[in-house]
């Protein structure tokens, strides 16, 4: 069950990871075609359409409930497969670890 719950929780966050880096890219891809444009009208014009998508992408009621679901999924996972009991113990014992340290 566990390694279930490990492949789920991979493909979730490598899902998560490919929607920021198509925007990471897509932005990328503005700034360089700015950056190309030959008059000030070109670079607002380019501006304000990224900005038009960016609105579009972020009040898009499916996409945006799609991407909450996910990140809701892997924090459960995220949950099942770490117990928060677990997690304060390892926590704990660095913080003692390395407070003596200090």
């Amino acid at each position: 069950m566990t390694e279930s719950l490990l492949n789920e929780y991979v493909k979730i966050t490598k899902t998560l990871d490919n929607i920021k880096l198509k925007l990471a890219k897509y932005k990328d891809n503005v700034e360089n075609s700015i950056e190309k444009a030959r008059t000030d009208e070109e670079q607002q014009s380019k501006i304000t359409d990224f900005k038009n998508t960016l609105t579009k992408i972020k009040n898009d009621e499916t996409i945006n409930n799609k991407f909450k679901l996910l990140k809701k999924k892997q924090e459960e996972i995220k949950k099942q497969l770490i117990p928060e009991n677990d997690i304060n113990k390892t926590l704990n014992s660095l913080i003692n670890k390395y407070s003596s340290d200090i």
